[in-house]
């Protein structure tokens, strides 16, 4: 598990403990996001694991990443 992979699972688990995330499809729901793509970011998929996608999950969760 790389750095990026392993810090958007530790948040999407923050965001269903605190914010009643309940699935992937929720977060990809709130964050205005495919679920295929959350699901693909999950596992690891460089090709979804992006800055934009960090940045626009920062800017619908602010400061859940700090």
């Amino acid at each position: 598990m790389n750095d990026k992979q392993k810090r958007l699972n530790e948040v999407y688990a923050h965001l269903k403990k605190h914010f009643g995330i309940h699935n992937q499809t929720d977060f990809a729901d709130a964050i205005e996001r495919s679920r295929s793509v959350i699901s693909s970011a999950l596992n690891g998929n460089e090709d979804n694991l992006t800055d934009k996608l960090f940045k626009h999950i920062c800017s619908v969760y602010e400061g859940v990443f700090n």
